[in-house]
């Protein structure tokens, strides 16, 4: 009997052990910045990955989308990062950044794009159950301490998280239930004069700095912003 027990506790945590690693990379973007995406994940960042090529028609229908996301979220400075991984040209052939800046200017892209970057595919396509489709669009939250175990909570390819079947409202309304908020219309056109006025947690109380914890500073003109200050 506890041989069995022993045997069905192993099987549990092997499984546990073995699902859900969100594959690590390095790549650099096209305008030359590196990004690590453990890295990124370790930040506190929550991180939104697309893999599209030229040839698609839906990519170049759900990529604006992103990009209201991007644009939603400061362009990066409220805690979710946009990346974008062209894998072909519209020869079904390699990207290189040639065709990544051709692709953002006659799409209006601004997050970070990177090309020649089907071996990444390979491993998020094999982990994610895409079964070589595309787009696929994948969001994750972060898990500080072991990035690798940070949590999917939108998958384009499966409908995990799609309950509007509109891209960027459902992953703004995703992020907002695991408590990364985007800015309101109004608040992306505000004056850039502004005071800190008042520090809040994640359930909206009030609060002073804290190292290492996720807090939301409001300012004087209407603005807030997602912070969060690693200290060892």
């Amino acid at each position: 009997m506890y041989s069995n027990i022993a045997v069905s506790i192993l099987s549990i945590l092997a499984s546990f052990i073995s699902f859900g690693q969100v594959p690590n990379w390095t790549a650099q973007s096209c305008n030359t910045n590196t990004y690590i995406m453990h890295d990124e994940l370790s930040s506190g960042n929550a991180v939104i990955v697309d893999f599209g090529a030229i040839w698609c028609a839906p990519c170049q229908s759900t990529a604006p989308e992103l990009e209201m996301v991007w644009q939603a979220f400061g362009q990066g400075n409220l805690g979710v990062k946009v990346f974008g991984f062209l894998i072909q040209d519209q020869f079904n052939q390699n990207t290189d950044c040639a065709d990544v800046e051709a692709w953002e200017q006659a799409l209006g892209l601004t997050y970070p794009g990177f090309a020649n970057c089907t071996d990444i595919y390979t491993d998020y396509d094999a982990e994610y159950n895409a079964n070589g489709g595309i787009p696929l669009i994948l969001v994750f939250v972060p898990d500080l301490n072991n990035p690798s175990q940070s949590t999917l909570v939108y998958n384009y390819a499966t409908g995990l998280g799609s309950t509007t079947g509109d891209v960027s409202d459902d992953i703004i309304a995703v992020l907002g239930e695991n408590g990364y908020w985007a800015l309101d219309i109004e608040e992306n056109t505000l004056s850039t004069n502004k005071e800190l006025v008042m520090i809040v947690d994640l359930m909206g109380r009030e609060t002073e700095y804290q190292p290492n914890i996720p807090l939301i500073y409001l300012y004087s003109d209407g603005t807030r912003e997602r912070v969060m200050k690693l200290e060892e």
